[in-house]
C-alpha cells in the first residue's frame, strides 16, 4: 500500500518554496542532475510559485524530487520549525561590559554557554526560593 503524499501547511508551503527555491537558484543541476532539466524544472517552479498552491507545489515535488530529495526537504521543513520553537523560548538580556566579562569568562573557563553557566549556579539558589515561598504558603 502506497504512503498518503505530504501536504504541506501554510507554513510549511512558505519554507517548501524558499527551500526548492533557494536551491534551485544554488545549484545549475538540481534537482534533475543536469542543465536541460534544471531549466525546465524552474521553469515549472516559477509557475507554482505564481499560483501559490501547495497541491501544484507538491504535484512539482513528486515529479522533480526523488526520494532521498524529499527527505531532504522535509528534514529541513522539521528543522526549521524545530528552530523556531527554541527560539520562542529564549530571552533576551542587556549587561555592562563589566558583567559581561566576567559572565563569558568563567562559561569559557568551564566551556559552557553562557547560558548553561547561569543555569548551573542559580538553579539551586532559585528552587531554595521556590520551596520557601511554598513553605510560608
Amino acid at each position: 500500500m502506497a504512503r498518503p503524499r505530504k501536504r504541506f501547511t501554510k507554513d510549511e508551503f512558505k519554507q517548501a518554496l524558499s527551500y526548492i527555491d533557494r536551491k534551485l537558484k544554488l545549484d545549475d543541476s538540481w534537482p534533475s542532475g543536469n542543465l536541460d532539466g534544471h531549466e525546465r524544472a524552474y521553469r515549472e517552479f516559477r509557475r507554482v510559485r505564481l499560483r501559490q498552491d501547495p497541491d501544484a507545489l507538491q504535484g512539482w515535488c513528486e515529479r522533480w524530487l526523488n526520494e532521498a530529495e524529499r527527505k531532504k526537504l522535509l528534514a529541513a521543513l522539521r528543522a526549521r520549525k524545530k528552530r523556531e520553537r527554541q527560539e520562542k523560548c529564549k530571552k533576551t538580556v542587556s549587561l555592562d561590559e563589566r558583567a559581561w566579562l566576567y559572565l563569558s569568562g568563567l562559561a569559557k573557563r568551564d566551556n559552557v554557554t553562557l547560558s548553561e553557566f547561569l543555569i548551573k549556579r542559580l538553579e539551586e539558589e532559585y528552587m531554595n526560593l521556590i520551596q520557601g515561598k511554598e513553605d510560608k504558603v
